[in-house]
């Protein structure tokens, strides 16, 4: 394997762990993947974006056809061919540049080399998240572990407290061979729902490759969700060695199933605390939108055919707000859960809407983004016209979406009918923080639970109880040790 494709394989990995983000809902999701980004140094090979502020991770991959000589202070600290910067030299470098205006950030060597086990600080590295800390600053200067950490000081150009704030965000994923990287993305891709054999991920490698040709250095969610479209990498599409990086596939049609058929993590509703094993979710407690809410849904349940939208910021509780509204409300209807634009599409073509079907688009700001999302919408406006029987569409969907087509021609054409769509629907606003009576009733009924009362506690500065509650992953280390994906509560 060439170096580039090795790095190409871990830009893919981010994509599918941006695309597979969107499909969970999680807090801190992945919401693009750079490559070669201008100004970040020698962690410029891969770049993950978040949302929810979550700190941008910055990346150096180094791949050996040889890899004998392992990571280690030989390694780190030899100079260049011409006599430049070590790595780690370039590492120290490339961080004080990156935090220089306040940004936070973390940062990666990703290599097949094996650590070196004499290396004193390396072989204290914690295997599930690939830091050197806690254990790098233990013991006092005069020991072993002290005689290293100034070497590594001295060597990079920083005082040793500078070298310990570096070492706190400086992750080492070491000994990662292509098959064991390979093995990985495909697991990823299996938790996506994508196709996961070797002609798959060459697919989303070759897809790289060519956007690095053409000049992309950032990908969007946007750009990923087209890609597995029009690559036809979504599970139940077929894919060939014949498969064009531009060519149409037919997408899955997902049919309905009764509402109470459904487990609430299959559409976005996630475990809010990760030690709890199972689908445990903490109490539910009304507000006033959830009145709102379920208003809407009765009235346009009672009308045969209309639109329902909540919208709201990340990590508040849109999707956990819809689905006790939708049990709440019409618990013996029929569910439709399109995954994509086209997806949707597909389903309505198939004309599986035979009986009283709520279609559940949860983060519909992803899917009206698209390249069929403008096409989406105006199937669903036709839908509402003329239902086959009676439909609810509930969407959940960040605030500031699609809020104004612009007066750019194109611009307006391209999202002419999702504004139309959206014009006609019902808007119900999520709250952002609970206020003092909600988080008293939260914790008389989560009494008990000490993970659940804690963060009741910890949310009375500024009521915000569901971001407390919220798990984000640590998409790295979630590959560098394939676990269960903690989640959020939404």
């Amino acid at each position: 394997m060439a170096g580039d494709t090795y790095q190409w394989l871990y830009v893919w990995e981010g994509c599918v762990q941006a695309y597979k983000d969107a499909l969970d809902g999680v807090c801190g999701a992945v919401v693009a993947v750079g490559v070669e980004v201008t100004g970040a140094g020698n962690l410029d090979d891969v770049v993950y974006y978040y949302a929810d502020g979550k700190p941008t991770r910055y990346a150096q991959v180094k791949y050996a056809a040889d890899a004998s000589t392992a990571v280690g202070e030989e390694y780190l600290f030899k100079l260049s061919g011409d006599g430049g910067p070590s790595i780690l030299q370039k590492i120290a470098r490339s961080w004080q540049t990156l935090i220089r205006d306040g940004e936070q950030v973390q940062l990666a060597l990703l290599t097949n080399r094996s650590p070196d086990p004499a290396d004193v600080l390396l072989k204290g590295r914690d295997t599930r998240t690939g830091l050197l800390r806690p254990r790098a600053d233990q013991q006092g200067p005069r020991s072993e572990r002290g005689r290293a950490r100034a070497r590594w000081a001295a060597h990079a150009g920083l005082d040793e407290a500078q070298l310990l704030e570096l070492l706190d965000v400086l992750e080492f994923h070491l000994g990662r061979e292509e098959p064991l990287q390979r093995k990985l993305v495909s697991r990823l891709m299996q938790a996506g729902g994508l196709h996961h054999d070797d002609q798959a991920i060459m697919t989303g490698i070759q897809w790289v490759t060519q956007q690095v040709i053409n000049g992309k250095r950032r990908l969007s969610l946007t750009d990923i969700r087209a890609a597995v479209s029009k690559l036809g990498l979504l599970a139940g599409r077929s894919v060939g060695p014949g498969t064009a990086l531009n060519g149409e596939a037919p997408a899955l049609v997902a049919r309905p199933r009764p509402v109470t058929a459904w487990q609430p993590d299959r559409l976005g509703v996630h475990r809010a605390v990760q030690e709890h094993d199972g689908m445990k979710l903490p109490p539910y407690i009304e507000r006033d939108h959830d009145g709102e809410l379920r208003r809407h849904l009765r009235t346009v349940a009672d009308k045969g055919a209309g639109m329902v939208v909540v919208r709201g910021d990340s990590c508040t509780g849109k999707t956990r707000s819809a689905w006790e509204a939708v049990t709440a409300c019409v618990p013996d209807w029929q569910l439709l859960y399109p995954k994509s634009a086209a997806g949707l599409r597909s389903c309505l073509q198939a004309n599986v809407l035979t009986s009283p079907t709520l279609i559940w688009l949860d983060n519909a700001h992803y899917l009206f983004a698209e390249a069929d999302g403008n096409r989406a919408a105006e199937d669903l406006l036709g839908l509402l016209e003329q239902p086959p029987a009676p439909v609810i569409i509930l969407a959940t969907m960040w605030p500031t979406v699609f809020d104004a087509p612009g007066t750019n021609p194109k611009e307006k054409g391209r999202t002419r009918h999702i504004h139309s769509l959206l014009d006609l629907a019902r808007t119900v606003h999520q709250p952002r923080a609970f206020d003092t009576p909600a988080l008293n009733r939260f914790e008389d009924q989560a009494r008990g639970d000490g993970q659940w009362t804690q963060a009741a506690a910890q949310a009375r500065p500024n009521g915000e109880l569901c971001q407390r509650l919220a798990a984000a992953p640590n998409s790295w280390t979630a590959t560098a040790m394939p676990t269960t994906h903690p989640a959020k509560l939404s």
